[in-house]
């Protein structure tokens, strides 16, 4: 099973791709300004 991609917003205020395994281990991506920014990031898969 591939890692899950979400957008969570940080305490800092900036908006973050973090990636989630099977294990629970987190990994923050990229971090954003807005949460615009992180919907349009190239590593988020594209809804049709």
């Amino acid at each position: 099973m591939d890692p899950e991609l979400k957008i969570e917003q940080q305490a800092s205020g900036r908006w973050a791709i973090v990636q989630e395994t099977v294990f629970g281990e987190r990994q923050v991506l990229e971090e954003h300004d807005t949460v615009q920014d992180a919907k349009s990031s190239r590593r988020l898969p594209k809804i049709a």
